[in-house]
């Protein structure tokens, strides 16, 4: 779905019939109710991914990981790099890590998660085979770690993107 016109009764509209998968891109007239009803109405869905809806923030991204419990695939990310985006917090990633089996993370630009988040990540996704986290600002040696050795518990392989001049750490699991 692409367009930047797109309002809230558009998608409480569609969160009464989506399926598996939504793709919302440069959504800027998006207020709190849309996603909260997509969350709602979409509680099969599999595959979110939010990128350039500066509107969306924490309340929107918890309605998700308390609705969407089959949720694999999320992607909520911000290209406008000078932009300090204030309301996706780490409560919003607690929320989705606690809420759904996520296998593939991307909140790339999502500057305001920090290592509470990231602790999340590390606990809650045991299945999480990629992870971007590039551009955010506020993470801790300790908390890598700890995601590390948590994801290093995993099967399969594991790609993680990190800060440090988007660094791809990928290595064998299992």
């Amino acid at each position: 779905m692409l367009q930047t016109r797109i309002g809230n009764f558009a998608l409480t509209e569609v969160g009464r019939g989506c399926k598996q998968a939504l793709h919302l891109v440069d959504c800027s007239s998006l207020g709190d109710e849309a996603i909260c009803s997509i969350a709602r109405g979409c509680r099969n869905l599999k595959k979110l991914h939010i990128r350039i809806c500066y509107e969306v923030g924490s309340n929107e991204i918890i309605a998700v990981g308390e609705n969407c419990h089959s949720l694999t695939d999320l992607s909520v990310r911000f290209y406008d790099r000078s932009l300090i985006v204030l309301s996706f917090q780490d409560e919003a990633l607690i929320a989705v890590c606690q809420g759904c089996p996520l296998q593939y993370l991307n909140v790339s630009g999502c500057n305001q998660i920090g290592d509470a988040g990231i602790v999340a990540i590390a606990r809650g996704c045991p299945a999480l085979a990629y992870l971007n986290v590039s551009v955010l600002q506020n993470l801790g040696d300790m908390e890598l770690a700890e995601l590390g050795r948590r994801l290093s518990l995993t099967q399969g392989y594991s790609t993680v993107t990190l800060p440090s001049n988007n660094i791809h750490w990928s290595f064998p699991t299992g």
